[in-house]
């Protein structure tokens, strides 16, 4: 692989560390089985969702403009959050996901 995670795991296979990329900082709310619900139905906030996979050219086009999006809106009642939908799979059954980048619009209450 040519991604600095890649690159980072090769090195540590050389030398028998164990070190990670950092990622960086994000507006974007990142969603889990763990924090989706709570995120999604809480009744304050309308929430834009973004299901996607790593590996899709579409969705890696759609990161930089999304992250621009999410921070525009960081102090408005409006969340705007991303799935990876290829890692969390019942997620993207749950709402009918065929295809990446799906955007969903969730409104509060």
């Amino acid at each position: 692989g040519r991604t600095a995670a890649d690159l980072v795991d090769f090195v540590n296979t050389k030398i028998g560390t164990n070190l990670r990329v950092k990622a960086a900082p994000t507006a974007v709310t990142v969603l889990t089985p763990d924090n989706f619900d709570s995120i999604v139905k809480d009744s304050s906030k309308d929430v834009l969702v973004e299901f996607y996979a790593p590996w899709c050219g579409h969705c890696k086009n759609l990161a930089p403009e999304y992250e621009i999006l999410a921070t525009t809106f960081a102090r408005s009642p409006v969340k705007i959050a991303s799935v990876d939908a290829d890692q969390w799979k019942e997620l993207g059954s749950r709402f009918e996901v065929k295809g990446f980048p799906t955007i969903k619009w969730f409104p509060a209450g």
